[in-house]
């Protein structure tokens, strides 16, 4: 399910800078801890504080019902971002036409973990990197465990 946004920036943030394209619910079964579930909110907004430096995309935030209220357990994680690891060859500049333009995007996911930490199910957050460049793509996967800690993943 999508929704449309209205666009609003944080304070410091220039509109340029931000393309605001909606919101989406993630309904997978985040079965955090005995009777607790959690859903996620997606907001695809992408963000490059200078573009040509990179930028990141499709923040996740977690939330669990806690009475009649909605917190967040994972706030405004990154699932996308992208890095200009080398930029030389990136601009139809006719004097670097012979450098590369190499651009590293990762992707990130989650999954409940086997192990838990006070209680909750440890989420594992699992990366991977892609060099996007002209001698083809190269490709490697990173995953790193995210505990439950003073009432939210870190």
């Amino acid at each position: 399910m999508a929704v449309s946004v209205a666009p609003r920036a944080p304070p410091g943030v220039w509109w340029r800078r931000r393309r605001t394209c909606g919101l989406s619910l993630d309904t997978a079964r985040y079965s955090l801890a005995p009777n607790v579930r959690a859903f996620g909110v997606r907001m695809k907004i992408g963000h490059s504080p200078r573009y040509a430096e990179g930028g990141s995309n499709d923040y996740l935030t977690l939330f669990v019902e806690e009475g009649k209220m909605l917190r967040p357990v994972l706030s405004d994680h990154a699932m996308r971002s992208w890095t200009m690891v080398d930029s030389s060859g990136c601009f139809d500049q006719m004097e670097n036409s012979q450098l590369p333009c190499v651009i590293e995007n990762q992707t990130n996911a989650l999954a409940l973990s086997t192990t838990s930490t006070n209680g909750w199910r440890d989420l594992d957050l699992i990366t991977t990197t892609t060099l996007d460049w002209e001698n083809g793509p190269g490709k490697r996967g990173v995953a790193r465990k995210l505990r439950y800690e003073r009432k939210k993943y870190q």
